[in-house]
């Protein structure tokens, strides 16, 4: 079976050819880009976060002891033959305890968190995989055959007929090959 082309204008392919490879540039660029950013966050999310909830989880132990040992030292004060309330040193632990616990929550979340993306990363990477290849191979062999065959018309355009020294009466803007 016989291919045919109807090539008008080897300028156009100049530039589909320039604009695929403009693509592949701009395409590869942003997916380094795109990963490097889902690097930064899984990073974040798996060693920045733990380690500041962990330190968050220790303070906030400090914070409830500190706030046991103010309770404790308000219970054995005396104040004309009575012992106070002390409502606010108790505010004051059970608030430092729901911190301890917030925190505490903190760490398990950010270690399932930190699972979740680590496996969405995974998928977005088996399916950029294919779009990698493309950039990698499929469109640079595209490439070089747009390459020879814009090498081929235009050593066609530049023939001559044998009948006469001129030659052929196409433009290289427009040509027509078959």
């Amino acid at each position: 079976m016989a291919r045919s082309a109807n090539v008008r204008s080897l300028d156009a392919m100049r530039h589909f050819r320039h604009a695929l490879a403009r693509f592949v540039e701009d395409a590869t660029n942003a997916l380094t880009a795109l990963h490097m950013e889902v690097h930064r966050a899984l990073e974040w999310l798996e060693h920045d976060r733990p380690h500041y909830w962990r330190n968050e989880v220790r303070r906030c132990y400090e914070q409830v002891a500190q706030a046991r040992a103010e309770l404790e030292k308000a219970k054995m004060k005396e104040v004309a033959g009575h012992r106070p309330s002390c409502y606010d040193e108790k505010k004051a632990l059970e608030l430092a305890k729901q911190r301890l616990r917030r925190a505490e929550e903190k760490v398990e979340l950010v270690k399932r968190w930190a699972i979740l993306v680590r496996d969405e990363m995974n998928e977005y990477r088996g399916r950029l995989g294919a779009l990698e290849r493309c950039l990698e191979t499929d469109i640079p062999r595209t490439i070089a055959m747009l390459d020879r065959s814009i090498a081929a018309l235009e050593s066609y355009v530049e023939v001559q007929t044998p009948e006469s020294s001129e030659p052929l009466d196409v433009d290289p803007g427009s040509t027509e090959s078959t």
